[in-house]
């Protein structure tokens, strides 16, 4: 009964390490760029390339006899997490952050010289033959060398998106008297207000301007329209935002001929 007790205890210690290893794995973790991914199977990797730091690291293990001691390893903190798969297809890592370094042959790699170097990493990703390595995964090490550490990505600030209010139309313009006339146009929904121009030549130039700042509005009346004069008219919209005005497009022209 205290045999039975005593592996009770030895698996509960040994669970309880492998979750504590890994959240101190997961403090490496970076949310950058897109994953990828390497597939495994068990003892025969692929040979792959991965950049990263190496770093030291401690994890606790379990011994026969159920003692708890404190193990130091060296990882190769990755500049890119992966995700790792075994043969089977079943994902075992998920955005993995670190790995154990290892020589051929799943000794441990004590890469002395590299410590907090950025390296690259040539090898095989296999998984560990028991359970007295810091994690489920090795990389045993073919080649490595030294890098350059890569920048930090720059963020591009994003212009602000161009503020377009939306087009509307003259329906009619009409002389009221000798010297007003009565502009009717198409109501837009969502903006500040409506420019009015009415020059006396075609090109616009020398336009005068009237700014009608209702947005309900539908119409408006212009005082100081000579009579012996011929005017062109047209309308846009506008909006004001952060202290800046931005304008629709001009309507289609209307004419209007002298007064009789």
């Amino acid at each position: 009964m205290k045999r039975k007790w005593m592996w009770v205890i030895v698996v509960v210690m040994f669970f309880s390490a492998v979750f504590f290893n890994m959240e101190e794995v997961s403090a490496f973790a970076k949310n950058i760029g897109t994953v990828s991914s390497y597939h495994i199977k068990t003892y025969t990797g692929g040979t792959v390339e991965l950049s990263g730091t190496v770093i030291k690291s401690e994890f606790e293990d379990v011994q026969s006899g159920g003692n708890l001691v404190t193990n130091e390893c060296t990882l190769l903190r990755l500049d890119q997490p992966i995700n790792i798969s075994l043969y089977n297809g079943k994902i075992i890592k998920n955005n993995y952050p670190a790995i154990q370094i290892c020589y051929v042959g799943r000794k441990p790699h004590d890469a002395v010289a590299w410590i907090d170097k950025h390296v690259i990493v040539r090898g095989k990703l296999n998984e560990s033959p028991s359970g007295h390595y810091y994690d489920s995964v090795l990389l045993d090490i073919d080649d490595i060398q030294l890098s350059a550490k890569p920048a930090d990505p720059v963020v591009k600030e994003q212009p602000p998106e161009r503020v377009r209010p939306k087009k509307t139309r003259l329906k009619k313009v009409m002389r009221k008297n000798k010297n007003k006339a009565v502009v009717k146009w198409k109501k837009i929904k969502g903006i500040s207000g409506y420019m009015i121009q009415y020059p006396t030549q075609k090109n616009f130039k020398k336009a005068h301007i009237k700014t009608i700042k209702n947005r309900k509005a539908s119409s408006a009346t212009l005082k100081g329209i000579k009579k012996n004069r011929k005017y062109y008219f047209r309308i846009c919209t506008y909006i004001k935002q952060n202290g800046k005005k931005y304008r629709s497009g001009w309507s289609n022209m209307v004419v209007v001929k002298k007064y009789r």
